[in-house]
């Protein structure tokens, strides 16, 4: 079975961010700073709350990112 592997949102870097497609320089910024201010995301759709995604929707995010537990699984 081949299973990508998804981008958490609660540790993934700038660079990591900006792989994935509908974030870009600025959205990669808001969502980290959104974890630094609020902390840790307890669902993807809350992508919302930090920034404005361009041309995707969260539904198109799912299969590319993720939101892992606080202790990393």
């Amino acid at each position: 079975m081949d299973r990508k592997l998804k981008l958490d949102l609660n540790r993934a870097s700038k660079e990591q961010l900006l792989t994935v497609p509908g974030i870009g320089e600025e959205q990669a910024a808001a969502i980290i700073d959104y974890r630094k201010t609020h902390g840790r995301f307890r669902r993807v759709e809350e992508i919302t709350l930090a920034t404005t995604l361009q041309g995707v929707t969260v539904d198109d995010l799912l299969d590319r990112v993720e939101v892992g537990n606080a202790d990393g699984s």
